[in-house]
């Protein structure tokens, strides 16, 4: 990978991390755009780590409440919460994650997923009742957006997508949905990086710390920025959009296909 590479990839998955677009989708069609060789997995991690890293700067706040109370006994712990929801999809990813990657980095699955979960975020939005908080959040909510966020191992999906999306179904006002997407992002996004690290380390193949590092930071300064004109502005415009986006991406990426 060259430098050019390294800073537009890492820009693209920061603008798109927090936003219900997919990243990962963004990631593949750059490289294809651009006749670039796939980057692989790994360094789509490292960037997804910058925006993970980018997620703990913004609700530092948060973050420091829900270790504080870890251990209340009150009913909604929601450190507890994101547990529960985040068991989901790191099971499927353990047992599954490499036919996952072997079968679904195609431009034909990309095309798939990004019209139809854009339809399911349309009717999320448009037919969700709106009137949860998280602070109303229990087990059982968690761990049905958990299940939901297992589609997002899926490129083309959107992991802040289908998150929201099961959060607008459950009540959850958009901004709350968005928030707990953002929270939920938290374990999720450590438990891949640390595994992956790990699984690097391990490994006999060279790997250039170097580009995955750079690329991660400049993931995390990007993603700073989307996050707090996201919340800012999610509740004023909805999803809609995002949905429409979806759908232009989607015709673009036939007509990729078609060339």
């Amino acid at each position: 990978m060259d430098l050019i590479q390294i800073v537009v990839l890492s820009i693209v998955q920061g603008i798109t991390e927090f936003l219900p677009i997919s990243s990962s989708a963004h990631l593949i069609l750059i490289s294809k755009l651009f006749g670039w060789q796939d980057q692989g997995i790994l360094f789509d991690i490292y960037v997804h780590g910058g925006s993970l890293f980018a997620i703990i700067y913004t609700f530092r706040k948060e973050v420091s409440v829900l270790i504080q109370r870890a251990f209340s006994p009150y009913k909604q712990n929601l450190l507890l919460c994101l547990i529960v929801a985040t068991l989901p999809v790191a099971l499927v990813g353990f047992l599954g994650g490499d036919f996952i990657e072997q079968n679904f980095r195609s431009l034909e699955f990309l095309i798939l997923t990004t019209f139809l979960f854009a339809i399911f975020l349309y009717i999320a939005d448009k037919y969700g009742k709106k009137t949860n908080s998280v602070e109303s959040i229990d087990l059982k909510d968690s761990f049905i957006v958990g299940m939901f966020q297992i589609f997002a191992l899926m490129p083309g999906v959107s992991r802040s997508a289908i998150t929201m999306i099961g959060a607008l179904i459950l009540s959850y006002s958009r901004e709350d949905a968005a928030r707990f997407s953002f929270l939920l992002s938290i374990p999720t996004l450590s438990a891949v990086l640390l595994g992956s690290s790990i699984e690097a380390v391990q490994s006999e193949e060279a790997i250039d710390w170097s580009i995955l590092i750079l690329g991660g930071l400049i993931s995390f300064a990007i993603s700073l920025l989307c996050i707090n004109l996201f919340l800012s502005f999610i509740q004023k415009i909805g999803f809609t959009p995002f949905v429409l986006y979806r759908i232009i991406l989607s015709i673009t990426l036939v007509g990729i296909l078609w060339i």
